[in-house]
């Protein structure tokens, strides 16, 4: 009996390996490429965006007759500039010579700028205390965060007999520090001042602190006045002899319109006399995020009012 052979024809193992290698290749560079126009058409838009607000706003100031610019962003949105995809951030100062304007526009997570002395051609980033790339503007709410000139705003509360004060270039990067030197055993408070922030029911606010401690304790506690009248402790942590970064999430209660004032508070317990403490670098933000420690004088933030005495706006990070 003759049996017929059959050839089989198929692809070996390593042959489908090649396939896969060259088309996850060829996959990888067809994203890259369509990745990078992806960005390239995303800049186009926004620079396109920033410098048509540019031109806009020099009409406006032409057509006024007043030679001044938009007010404030209401001003500028009613200039209904078309932008297509692009969001903007408006800020102008008719106040100073030369009057000033700066606009950030958006496009998804590029942004760019333009202003008085750039009104043809827009740069990428964002103004001062504009939020850029897609990441919103954020505001500390310490109106005086780093101590810098005063220490309008600090006290220790109790015990009233300690020796306290701004205490110049003691800090961890030779800033200013509010300093406090126990002179008999008990509880500490150093409060850190400033105007009733705004809060509705249920809404987070993160209170971060550098501070300096001679000795070590446990139950670090930051406590915050709700609506000017109750008393709240937040947990901070444990307490090590140095420097360190502590921060407390306050959940404000079903009443509460707002904080009128924060507190770094040591245990009941107590700290013992001639104990040394320091305390710098106030964030007080919305929300849960932990940002870097940032105010008016960080780059690209500004103040929102009198400079070392008003809160402070600028790009999240």
């Amino acid at each position: 009996m003759n049996f017929l052979k059959r050839n089989q024809v198929g692809f070996t193992i390593v042959e489908l390996l090649i396939v896969i290698v060259v088309v996850a290749i060829l996959a990888a560079i067809t994203i890259v490429a369509y990745n990078g126009i992806q960005n390239r058409a995303k800049a186009s838009s926004a620079q396109t965006a920033a410098a048509q607000a540019g031109k806009r706003i020099m009409q406006f100031s032409i057509e006024s007759g007043t030679d001044t610019f938009p007010a404030n962003q209401a001003a500028f949105d009613g200039l209904n500039i078309s932008s297509g995809s692009a969001s903007f951030q408006y800020m102008a100062n008719n106040t100073t010579n030369p009057r000033q304007f700066c606009v950030t526009a958006t496009v998804q997570d590029v942004s760019f700028f333009i202003n008085n002395t750039s009104q043809t051609s827009p740069v990428r980033g964002g103004c001062p205390g504009h939020g850029q790339g897609g990441v919103a503007a954020v505001t500390n709410l310490s109106v005086n965060p780093r101590l810098a000139v005063n220490s309008s705003g600090y006290f220790s509360q109790t015990p009233s007999n300690n020796v306290q004060g701004r205490a110049p270039a003691s800090g961890q990067n030779n800033e200013a520090t509010y300093s406090v030197s126990t002179t008999v055993a008990g509880q500490l408070r150093i409060q850190f001042l400033g105007s009733a922030i705004p809060v509705a029911a249920g809404e987070q606010i993160r209170i971060a602190y550098d501070l300096y401690s001679s000795v070590a304790f446990s139950g670090l506690s930051t406590e915050v006045q709700f609506n000017g009248t109750t008393w709240q402790g937040f947990a901070a942590g444990a307490v090590s002899v140095g420097w360190g970064r502590y921060s407390s999430i306050v959940t404000a209660p079903a009443n509460a319109t707002s904080i009128t004032m924060a507190q770094v508070l040591s245990p009941s317990s107590g700290v013992p006399a001639s104990a040394n403490f320091n305390i710098t670098n106030i964030m007080i933000t919305r929300g849960v995020q932990t940002y870097q420690m940032s105010d008016g004088e960080s780059q690209n933030w500004v103040w929102n009012g009198t400079r070392y005495n008003s809160s402070s706006t600028g790009p999240g990070n």
